[in-house]
Parts: C-alpha cells; sequence; structure tokens
C-alpha cells in the first residue's frame, strides 16, 4: 500500500481512516486483480440493483427504517453475501 509522507512530524502521528484503509485496499486489488466493486468512499457507478431497491421498499414498508448497531442488523450480513460475492 502506498505511505504518506508528511512534512510534520504531528501529522505523521494521525492514523488513517479505516474507510480509507479499504479505499487503498480496493484500489491495490483493482491493479492486481482488475475489476473490483469498491463500496468503501464516495458513490458506485452504478445503479442500485432492482432486487435490493426491492428489498429497500418492503423493509420500509415493515418498519425496518431505524439505525443500526455498527456491524448492521443481524439478517443483512448473510444477505449481503450474495450480493458481494464474485459472479461466477
Amino acid at each position: 500500500m502506498n505511505m504518506m509522507v508528511f512534512e510534520s512530524s504531528r501529522a505523521a502521528t494521525i492514523k488513517s481512516s479505516p474507510s480509507m484503509a479499504v479505499s487503498m485496499a480496493a484500489k491495490a486489488m483493482r491493479a492486481r486483480r482488475g475489476h473490483v466493486v469498491e463500496l468503501s468512499l464516495g458513490e458506485p457507478d452504478f445503479d442500485t440493483p432492482l432486487h435490493i431497491v426491492d428489498a429497500a421498499i418492503e423493509a420500509m414498508r415493515r418498519g425496518v427504517t431505524r439505525y443500526t448497531a455498527p456491524d448492521g442488523c443481524p439478517n443483512s450480513a448473510r444477505r449481503s453475501t450474495a450480493v458481494v460475492a464474485p459472479a461466477a
């Protein structure tokens, strides 16, 4: 991974955010493997797939409209693996 060089010793003590670390890892993966869908920073460069839009609408109709814990809700982790798994 690329490391930043700082003129200030104080600035050098500031740690990178976890999302920046994930973004840098995705950039490195892209350099090695080609196409990588990165969702760590910014906005994706593709529309949200229809089945995800439909699931979000259904969840809102059921009243699932509050923030979750930092690690998400129990069912979301299981479901998200199907979304981010590589296409066969």
